[in-house]
């Protein structure tokens, strides 16, 4: 039997803007509000975020099938081959707990398309091929006995969906021929709200929830970020949620008239200011 983990270890820390000095009314209204609702994270501090997927085979990250610019049907050897037989998140939990962390989150489908969670709009997820698992829900139980708050991971990115187009880090980013297609973008909208509903509503409680990833015009609107938000909001009403449907990820959550999010999670850009 193979076992296959990949796991990150993140410590987060977050900052706030000053409680004097406010901008304008609509930047005090949403940092009271984003303040009250992340109360309990920025206390926690500790986390683990927990990089699982069929990327673990070739042991070369979550960005393996774009950086090697592989086709469905290449990557999809590594899909065979991810077999987590011996995935146990009572332990994972376990150890999480003595180690003082207070939250974890999962991916529960990376940009690779993969699926974690046994969604009823497609069958490229694990319980195709591992019947009667859901490796979500089996972590959410989990972490939840161990008293840990807990959060998921979704791609907003699918590289494997036929109406996702071969934009930005796309693995037929070059493929002119790939780029001739027809793709239906309000198709692959509902599909992805749609999955992000099936998280929200069919897994009890979720504490965060963390989107990834915006970049170039594939970012707010192109997202129907707004009414994806509110739908979130509308099953989970205290949810924490990061600010990844902007953009980089870098931008103040307090200045923008509807805030995409409830904490910055830059990647690359250097933040001037307090977050």
């Amino acid at each position: 039997m193979k076992k296959y983990l990949l796991v990150i270890l993140t410590c987060f820390v977050v900052y706030g803007a000053s409680a004097q000095n406010f901008p304008n009314k609509s930047y005090q209204s949403n940092y009271e509000t984003i303040m009250n609702r992340t109360e309990w994270w920025r206390q926690a501090r500790f986390g683990m975020f927990i990089h699982f997927g069929a990327y673990a085979v070739p042991a070369s990250g979550e960005w393996f099938k774009s950086n090697k610019k592989l086709t469905t049907e290449e990557y999809q050897k590594y899909i065979d081959d991810f077999n987590p037989d011996l995935f146990d998140a009572r332990k994972w939990a376990k150890l999480a707990k003595e180690a003082g962390m207070k939250y974890a989150v999962l991916t529960a489908k990376h940009h690779d398309g993969y699926c974690l969670f046994d969604s009823k709009l497609t069958d490229y997820k694990i319980s195709t091929y591992m019947p009667e698992r859901d490796l979500v829900r089996e972590y959410l139980e989990a972490f939840r006995a161990e008293g840990l708050k807990v959060g998921l991971y979704y791609s907003v990115i699918d590289w494997h969906h036929k109406d996702y187009p071969n934009a930005g880090n796309h693995p037929q980013r070059e493929d002119e021929e790939y780029g001739k297609q027809k793709f239906d973008w309000d198709n692959y909208l509902k599909y992805m709200h749609g999955q992000v509903e099936e998280l929200v509503t069919n897994y009890g409680n979720i504490d965060i929830m963390w989107f990834d990833y915006s970049f170039g015009e594939y970012k707010g609107e192109k997202w129907k970020s707004r009414e994806l938000i509110e739908m979130v909001r509308k099953h989970q009403p205290d949810i924490i949620l990061n600010n990844r449907l902007v953009g980089d990820g870098g931008s103040s959550i307090f200045d923008a008239e509807y805030p995409l999010g409830d904490f910055n999670t830059p990647e690359q850009p250097q933040i001037a200011r307090a977050l």
